[in-house]
């Protein structure tokens, strides 16, 4: 008589892949812990050129900016706002106890102060 052979394993656990989660409702802003404030252009100083720049970036798992895209704002403002933010860190969102990427909107105002400009 052969013996009965052992009963298989049971299934590895599903590997559950999040997409990044946007910030709000029940799921609270890790804290921002390195923020780089964006050059204001010099062609847009000497044009007078102020207004707010709307970003949408995507954050790691570790809290690194992995890609940021211009929602919104005057395209001699956009490029330095978002070498900026392309440089900010922040404390990984924790989902269930897991690291986890997230979404979420940064809105930088960009001031033209014309009485400095007077100044130099």
């Amino acid at each position: 008589m052969l013996a009965e052979a052992p009963p298989p394993p049971p299934p590895a656990p599903p590997t559950v892949l999040h997409e990044p989660v946007r910030i709000g409702g029940q799921v609270s802003a890790p804290a921002l812990v390195k923020r780089v404030e964006p050059a204001y252009p010099a062609i847009a100083q000497l044009a007078a050129i102020d207004g707010i720049v709307i970003l949408d970036a995507i954050v790691d798992e570790h809290g690194r900016i992995q890609s940021v895209k211009v929602l919104r704002g005057h395209p001699l403002l956009a490029r330095a706002a978002t070498q900026a933010v392309e440089q900010w860190e922040y404390e990984p969102l924790k989902l269930n106890g897991s690291p986890t990427a997230f979404e979420l909107t940064v809105s930088l105002w960009f001031h033209f102060d014309d009485k400095a400009k007077k100044r130099s």
